[in-house]
């Protein structure tokens, strides 16, 4: 019962993630691509099990693809290569579940996603590339690394799975 719950709980997350990316977002921030399911989807990686990371992101892939414009539209597809990326670079290379390590991942996820879409409008031969600008893609970069850390600082003030090493202890005597 507790494993329903959880995923529930995630796919609840994704539909939320994905409506706040559509509906909401855009009037808040401008910027294309900044949303909440990236940020979302690496504090569900550092936090809970994969299989709640693959229902957020189906689920919020599924939300996206429902409010598409062009005939081709691939959000579910491109989100779940960006996971499949992410499961690899979480195990290979960043083995903790640290905040350095949850906000080293959402800085990669959103250059990489930053990139899938370039490659998109390429594809969809859209109008969407001449207004792309670096300005932009660092915009979202910050965006979701602020995300990522205030979520990652409130999990771990209320699940108390996380924890960020604010009282390291200090030796009075130098290195050497």
């Amino acid at each position: 019962m507790c494993c329903m719950r959880g995923l529930l709980v995630s796919i609840f997350f994704g539909i939320l993630a994905g409506v706040c990316s559509v509906a909401i977002m855009p009037f808040f921030f401008a910027h294309e691509g900044a949303g909440l399911i990236l940020p979302g989807f690496v504090l569900f990686l550092v936090s809970a099990r994969r299989s709640r990371g693959i229902a957020f992101i189906i689920s919020a892939g599924v939300v996206l693809d429902s409010y598409a414009f062009y005939t081709i539209e691939v959000h579910t597809v491109r989100l779940l290569v960006l996971a499949l990326i992410a499961f690899f670079i979480f195990t290979r290379w960043l083995t903790n579940r640290s905040f350095y390590s949850a906000l080293a991942l959402s800085m990669l996820l959103t250059l990489l996603d930053q990139f899938f879409r370039i490659i998109l409008y390429l594809f969809q031969n859209t109008s969407g590339l001449r207004g792309w600008s670096w300005s932009d893609v660092v915009w979202v970069f910050v965006f979701h690394t602020c995300v990522t850390a205030f979520g990652f600082f409130w999990i771990g003030v209320l699940t108390k799975r996380l924890s960020i090493p604010l009282d390291r202890a200090s030796t009075m005597t130098g290195y050497g």
